[in-house]
């Protein structure tokens, strides 16, 4: 995907965290959507993956139980990209939902997995007795 769709899947998105953030909840999940459905349409992983991420904030799909899903919806596409940085952002969101649920270990596996996605290759080895 490329030219002016990107732009506008990518400023859908940021309206939608935008809005979000304001607690104009109406605003972020019509603006999530829209950059869903454009992300689909025009095959653009990214924005589907951002569109997931910004629709987890919105209150309606919070109240419905489905956060944890659109989260993992995001999770799955960034790991097929590559993009670590923000698997890990995905993973650490999963974590805190999960501590928020009152889920210690499932907010700590999720934890653990974002660590595991950004950690570089040492050259130090650790020995497991």
């Amino acid at each position: 995907m490329a030219g002016p769709v990107v732009y506008m899947a990518h400023y859908l998105n940021t309206k939608a965290e935008c809005a979000a953030k304001l607690g104009d909840w109406t605003v972020a999940e019509r603006s999530a959507r829209d950059a869903l459905e454009l992300g689909t349409t025009h095959g653009s992983q990214d924005a589907v993956a951002a569109a997931h991420v910004a629709l987890a904030q919105s209150s309606s799909i919070a109240v419905r139980g489905r956060r944890a899903a659109a989260l993992k919806a995001a999770a799955e596409i960034y790991r097929g990209l590559g993009a670590k940085s923000e698997l890990a952002d995905v993973l650490m969101r999963l974590s805190r939902n999960a501590k928020a649920r009152n889920d210690l270990v499932e907010a700590e596996r999720f934890a653990t997995l974002a660590f595991e996605a950004t950690r570089s290759v040492s050259v130090l080895m650790e020995v497991k007795k």
